[in-house]
């Protein structure tokens, strides 16, 4: 029998930097039609905090800066994109109130007709990310959207290499997930996607990575992970995003939470160490990213610097890169935990009835975090609301995650 997980708790905080950062992940298509858009252009312009970005989609020299957005919308999938419910209208509002440029959702669903696609897919036969763009033109007062980019990673699909004679019940998926394409990303945006060079990582096998926890799994609970078995769980994404004279790097990941099954923590703890690697020019068998990239990393990445039941340490391995502005904002109205104000997460949404959030857990879960080769961000922010004004209503209806915005220098 695997014995009992031990988590010892992890070390001081990190502070946020003056006028930090938040940035976000990306992927896309182009479009306009009844059906979900193929083809577009953009054009206005816009400003401010809550106004947003607004810059021009064209290829020429470029906005002074660039507004990213992360957001995680709970489960947002086809019948929701399809539908005219309160959670699809609510999350549409609070994109289009923020007017990101560019805008990293995570928990997308791929949209399957018929064999699912293989892992790894980009685009493909996916209409979700068109769907969404279209709702978010339909109201944005903003410059429209014209390219998004959907991806299929492991999320619900069976791993080959399971045996169940000898492996964990656990590894016979390579993603968690009920259904093939469940939990995916998504990338909006008004700038050109260079999709034809975008990556959805999800085959490197676990136990290829230098430093990997696999014998500290072994040894804590009795489970071995499999050989070639993936890292990724849903993917690790890495899109270029041409903006300007510049190519920003979108780097998206969305790890599960490091709770509910005691291989989770140290999975979790690699995908991250996994980025650190990328990042490192380091991971296996995956080409780096070009000298002096500039890059964003944004995702719901699961884990809490102060609390929770990640591995001590895991967030550190991007915080303290030397290619990483470790940034976060500290403006948010959480109640709960070391450091509440940079609570991204409230257990107790979605939910139409606006419920206390301090009733229930709360958690820094989601980061942007830019390049040194960015630098600062001009301005950083998330949508935690009062709980006592009307917008915590829309803000946790549309989700259990709160959006993060920064305006990069560009």
């Amino acid at each position: 029998m695997p014995l009992p997980l031990q988590i010892t708790p992890l070390g001081p905080r990190h502070k946020p930097i003056a006028a930090l950062t938040l940035l976000s992940a990306i992927f896309m298509i182009i479009g306009c039609s009844d059906e979900p858009s193929q083809s577009g252009t953009t054009t206005s312009s816009g400003s401010g905090g809550a106004g947003g970005g607004g810059g021009s989609g064209g290829a020429g020299a470029g906005p002074h800066s660039l507004r990213v957005a992360q957001y995680n919308i709970y489960f947002l999938d086809t019948s929701k994109l399809t539908g005219a419910g309160p959670q699809i209208e609510a999350a549409v509002q609070v994109v289009t109130r923020f007017n990101p440029d560019v805008l990293a959702v995570n928990e997308f669903q791929y949209d399957v007709e018929g064999t699912p696609p293989p892992p790894g897919t980009i685009n493909g036969s996916g209409l979700n990310g068109a769907r969404l763009m279209d709702r978010l033109n339909a109201v944005t007062q903003g410059a429209p959207y014209t390219h998004h980019l959907i991806t299929f990673g492991n999320s619900g699909v069976s791993w080959s290499g399971y045996d169940g004679a000898t492996d964990d019940p656990y590894f016979s998926e390579a993603g968690e997930g009920s259904t093939p394409g469940m939990f995916n990303y998504a990338i909006i945006s008004r700038y050109p996607i260079l999709a034809d060079q975008a990556r959805l990582i999800v085959d490197v096998p676990w136990l290829a990575l230098e430093g990997h926890s696999g014998d500290a799994l072994a040894l804590a609970t009795g489970i071995t992970v499999p050989e070639d078995y993936p890292l990724f769980a849903k993917g690790l994404l890495i899109v270029p995003i041409q903006v300007g004279d510049h190519v920003l790097h979108v780097i998206a990941n969305h790890p599960f939470p490091p709770i509910a099954h005691v291989v989770r923590p140290y999975r979790h703890h690699d995908e991250i160490l996994g980025m650190k690697l990328l990042l490192d020019g380091n991971l296996p068998g995956v080409d780096p990213l070009p000298p002096d990239a500039r890059f964003v990393i944004a995702g719901d990445l699961n884990v809490d610097p102060d609390d929770g039941d990640a591995l001590p340490g895991t967030i550190d391995l991007l915080f303290d890169h030397p290619l990483v502005i470790p940034s976060q904002p500290a403006d948010g109205y959480g109640s709960v935990g070391h450091t509440p104000e940079q609570n991204t997460q409230a257990s107790a949404c979605p939910s139409s009835s606006a419920p206390d959030p301090s009733t229930e857990n709360q958690f820094q879960l989601d980061y942007l975090m830019p390049s040194t080769s960015i630098g600062e961000p001009l301005g950083t922010g998330m949508f935690f609301p009062d709980p006592t004004s009307t917008d915590w209503a829309l803000a946790c209806e549309a989700s259990d995650h709160m959006l993060l915005w920064a305006d990069l220098p560009w």
